[in-house]
Formats: structure tokens, C-alpha cells, sequence
């Protein structure tokens, strides 16, 4: 009787890679969603906008000094479909589309 090993080692590294990179991706898709309602009265918060990805966590940051002011307050009035909340009210909205997004990106890299 013969015995067959398979080492799924080189398997479970493609789908780790794979899905890392889809969540970077995904951010990147977010973020832009997200600046479409950013406030923008001089523009130069959203173009701040980084995405970086350390493992499998993600992460879409405004570093502009005033960006967590206009984020967090709901006193300010914002113009044209801008809102405070920009990034929050965006991750909740585009949430159930998530994983599909991602399981569709993981499943064409390990074609």
C-alpha cells in the first residue's frame, strides 16, 4: 500500500498572500467610496488618504491634522453630499459587499 503526503504548506501561503492582497485591494475601493463624501472645502485632507496592510488587517487613514475633527464632529455643515462620518458611514454601507469582493479577488489569484 502506498502512501501519499502532501505538504499544504505552499497552498495555505498562496491563499494567505492572495487574501492579504484582496484586503488591501478592498481598502483601496472603500477609500475611494469614502472620498466621493469627505468634506473637501480646499481638497487637500482626501488627497492625505493612505491605505496600508500589515498581515491581514488594513488600514485607510486621513493623517491631514484636521481630519479627525471633520470625522468625528457633526456640528460642522458640509456641502454638495459631504458628511462627518465619511469613512464609518462608508464601511457600514459597502460592508455586505465585502467578502464577495474579496472571495472573488482570492479566487482569481489562485487560478
Amino acid at each position: 500500500m502506498s502512501k501519499t503526503t502532501w505538504n499544504s504548506d505552499p497552498a495555505f501561503q498562496a491563499i494567505r498572500k492572495a487574501a492579504a492582497d484582496s484586503l488591501k485591494e478592498e481598502a483601496q475601493v472603500i477609500g475611494d467610496i469614502a472620498d466621493d463624501t469627505a468634506p473637501n472645502d480646499e481638497g487637500d485632507m482626501i488627497s492625505t488618504r493612505t491605505v496600508t496592510r500589515k498581515q491581514l488587517v488594513a488600514r485607510i487613514t486621513y493623517p491631514s491634522p484636521y481630519a479627525v475633527r471633520q470625522h468625528e464632529s457633526r456640528k460642522y455643515r458640509h456641502r454638495n453630499g459631504r458628511r462627518a462620518k465619511w469613512l464609518e458611514l462608508t464601511i457600514n454601507e459597502q460592508a455586505h459587499l465585502f467578502a464577495g469582493r474579496i472571495a472573488g479577488r482570492i479566487a482569481r489569484r489562485l487560478q
